[in-house]
């Protein structure tokens, strides 16, 4: 699987709140809960979503004009010393687009976007696509649960 040097996607749904204080600054991530990376509990819950390395993938995959590009949008910051974070934002008018973009993306779509004239492209691109493609379903859930309960949503690569 090709990926970003352990560089791993995680995001939080935030309330109104919460998502006009962040994007008033300074500090990007003020009043939210902690990074859950801090936390002995990493599963996949309703107010979280970690997508691993597949955010990666999905960058490529959702061009820039599309909603939930906004949900993967970003990149860090490379160092003499490591990587700075991104931290990106999705407010909570945003996250219905994001939810509905997302939801419409076929499993059709998505193979052929590890495919080359129908043959996948390398030995891997069938195990990138079903591990994308577990990935893309848990922000399907967690973009529709955060949509529902009109949340935004604050989140990190890095």
């Amino acid at each position: 699987m090709v990926g970003a040097m352990g560089i791993r996607y995680f995001a939080v749904s935030i309330d109104t709140e919460d998502y006009e204080h962040i994007k008033a600054g300074p500090c990007p991530t003020c009043g939210t809960r902690p990074h859950p990376r801090d936390t002995d509990d990493c599963e996949q819950q309703t107010d979280t979503l970690d997508l691993d390395k597949s955010w990666r993938y999905l960058q490529h995959f959702l061009a820039e004009t599309r909603p939930a590009r906004q949900l993967v949008s970003g990149q860090v910051t490379n160092t003499n010393y490591g990587w700075i974070s991104y931290q990106g934002l999705v407010s909570p008018d945003e996250v219905p687009a994001v939810a509905a973009d997302l939801k419409s993306i076929t499993s059709l779509a998505l193979e052929q976007h590890f495919k080359r004239e129908g043959d996948w492209i390398n030995d891997r691109s069938e195990e990138d696509f079903r591990y994308v493609s577990a990935y893309l379903d848990y922000a399907i859930a967690f973009t529709e649960k955060v949509a529902n309960d009109a949340r935004g949503i604050v989140y990190y690569i890095g």
